[in-house]
């Protein structure tokens, strides 16, 4: 089965990043932008390339920009070109957005960014909010949620309003170090790191219509692993697989093992 090519980006610590194209059919990668050292010119990509319904893809930086402080950018893989489109009044902006069932992406980022793919704009509609490395998931009702540290956050696109649902220290949990999934059993799991039997870390189940968390793993100190550090990901035997920082026989673990994986080397242009 011949499977589609992907795109990602990466920031290295001597050069100013790149984007690149890797094929699963042939395990190999290959640098197709690299990214600009001049004045203004977005660098130093973080997170991942969310794809817009035109077919472009948009990202963002930890640098450059008008204060370069970074940027959030638009890549057209067809012409091999990339332009700003939004410049970050903050340094420590990092993340991906997500594309919404409106054809919209947003990403919480210290302001709440939307970016309109067909005109290829960004703007934010709701100011100096939180800032969340982790993607918004959305839900059938076309309600929208991101963890925000020790918060979760609803957003309502319908009328662009924001707001805080969740507390996790009411539930005695601590931060949270990844985002929320959507099984296929229409419920949303997510990891605390702290919390939990011996304070070691939880896997939590969220309930958005009555706004309540549920713990059903708490995890010890064993070889299990303890304090989640990850986003859940849901594979095709049911099971939700993460990762630990903590624990094990060498300092973290992956929560299961039903799953085999390829590993990928990067183009060498971020050897040293």
């Amino acid at each position: 089965e011949i499977m589609p090519s992907l795109v990602g980006s990466e920031m290295c610590i001597r050069d100013r990043g790149f984007i690149f194209e890797y094929s699963p059919n042939d395990n190999k990668s290959r640098v197709i932008y690299d990214f600009k050292t001049s004045a203004n010119s977005p660098n130093s990509p973080t997170g991942g390339l969310t794809e817009g319904e035109s077919g472009k893809f948009y990202g963002m930086t930890l640098r450059g920009g008008s204060l370069d402080r970074g940027s959030v950018f638009e890549y057209d893989i067809n012409l091999n070109s990339l332009k700003k489109i939004w410049d970050f009044s903050s340094s420590k902006t990092r993340g991906s957005f997500f594309r919404a069932s409106n054809g919209m992406l947003y990403g919480l980022f210290d302001d709440l960014i939307e970016i309109n793919p067909k005109t290829s704009l960004a703007k934010s509609i709701i100011r100096n909010t939180s800032n969340s490395e982790n993607e918004f998931i959305q839900l059938s009702n076309n309600d929208m949620y991101v963890t925000v540290g020790s918060f979760i956050y609803r957003f309502q696109p319908k009328n662009n309003t924001l707001s805080r649902v969740i507390n996790f220290s009411s539930f005695g949990l601590g931060q949270v170090r990844g985002g929320l999934v959507t099984t296929k059993n229409g419920k949303l799991y997510g990891l605390s790191q702290t919390g939990g039997f011996r304070d070691a870390g939880t896997i939590f189940e969220f309930i958005p219509d009555s706004l309540s968390i549920s713990v059903k793993v708490e995890f010890g100190l064993n070889s299990n692993g303890y304090a989640p550090k990850s986003t859940m990901v849901e594979v095709v035997n049911g099971k939700l697989i993460g990762f630990t920082e903590l624990g094990g026989l060498n300092k973290g673990v992956i929560s299961s093992k039903a799953v085999s994986y390829t590993h990928l080397t990067l183009p060498t242009i971020c050897s040293v």
